[in-house]
């Protein structure tokens, strides 16, 4: 690629995550798990991004000092503070991530090392780009500057849905899209495979049935954030908050990650949140069989959908899985599903016939 005189290369891995920037012959080392930047170094900076005992991304090490990231309700990165609470870097954004200002007195070194901006995407200051893990994101236009697959074209004849480089559904201020590409049909194949067994990858968490849908969305193509993840990491570099901030006791290190996962994955209340609250996705509730059936003949439930069973008189979390087969005709979706392992083949399987009844009701929320 060339931007001005500037030309860049770039190198992936096998699963089309970025190992290497090359601008003008200075390489960049990208040290990643599972869509999750750990750290990178080229010949003259070293970056270590720092995540508190809940995975959320809080801090950066650069060149051996440390500082803090102040963030809004959502996401963005508007400041970086030194450990003393002193604002070293501010940025401005407009609502498409297009940085307005970088102003501060380390703006020109700190401001401009720091590559985690808008929503916290991945900012390269060579290009103007985001980097979103599959494609390319540009704030200028709002569109993704490489096409996502034809797949969408399948979906509802609908303007927004069929443009392959819309960027959050023309909605930048209400949603977020931290990997630029998602496939229905990739997770339901993910589902067909591993309704009846559990994924070595993903040990069984409780009763599963959270865990499962987690592991079909992430199959999908949504990568882990640090507030949604299921991390299982051995031989990486890793930064890990060991001690209290205000001392700046924090540890650097190559070793292990223990077994780790987020309520938001393994939880159907936490799942149902992230979903509602970080992804912005809708939840529509039945209450009867019948209602949801006239949903389901009107194409208002969708394959893939993910399904949460609450109770009626606690409105308390019970139950979650992915919808993987639907008559439209007949009004009847079926699922995949763990905790009691579901095929979305049979009736065993049937939304209406299992998940609801006078003691419980669902949420459904259709995932494009």
């Amino acid at each position: 690629m060339n931007k001005g005189d500037s030309i860049i290369n770039y190198k992936y891995d096998m699963d089309g995550i970025r190992t290497e920037k090359i601008v003008d012959g200075v390489t960049t080392h990208y040290y990643t798990r599972s869509g999750l930047i750990i750290a990178q170094d080229n010949d003259t900076d070293k970056l270590f991004f720092q995540y508190d005992s809940g995975g959320k991304l809080f801090g950066i090490n650069v060149n051996d000092s440390e500082y803090l990231y102040v963030r809004n309700i959502q996401g963005d990165v508007i400041a970086i503070t030194d450990l003393f609470g002193t604002v070293q870097v501010e940025y401005t954004y407009d609502s498409w991530g297009k940085i307005e200002s970088v102003t501060g007195p380390m703006a020109e070194t700190l401001g401009r090392l720091n590559p985690m901006r808008y929503r916290g995407y991945y900012y390269d200051e060579e290009t103007g780009y985001y980097y979103l893990q599959s494609r390319y994101y540009d704030p200028e236009w709002g569109r993704f500057i490489n096409a996502d697959t034809t797949e969408v074209l399948a979906k509802d004849n609908n303007a927004i849905e069929s443009n392959i480089s819309v960027y959050c559904n023309n909605d930048p201020v209400n949603r977020i899209d931290a990997t630029g590409y998602y496939s229905v049909k990739k997770a339901l194949a993910y589902a067909a495979k591993w309704w009846n067994n559990i994924n070595p990858a993903f040990p069984k968490n409780g009763n599963d049935c959270a865990n499962f849908v987690s592991q079909c969305l992430h199959a999908g193509g949504w990568w882990m954030t640090p507030s949604w993840f299921y991390l299982r990491v051995k031989n990486i570099p890793i930064v890990w908050h060991l001690g209290l901030l205000t001392s700046g006791i924090v540890l650097h290190y190559w070793g292990n990650i223990k077994l780790k996962v987020t309520n938001s994955w393994g939880t159907v209340k936490g799942l149902k949140k992230y979903l509602t609250v970080n992804r912005k996705l809708k939840a529509t509730e039945y209450t009867t069989a019948s209602s949801f059936a006239n949903a389901v003949k009107k194409g208002k439930v969708k394959n893939g959908a993910v399904v949460f069973q609450y109770t009626k008189n606690s409105n308390s979390s019970h139950h979650a899985v992915m919808i993987g087969r639907i008559d439209k005709k007949k009004g009847i979706a079926y699922y995949y599903g763990h905790t009691d392992f579901r095929n979305a083949m049979n009736n065993s399987s049937n939304v209406a016939g299992n998940m609801i009844s006078s003691k419980y009701k669902i949420y459904v929320i259709n995932i494009s």
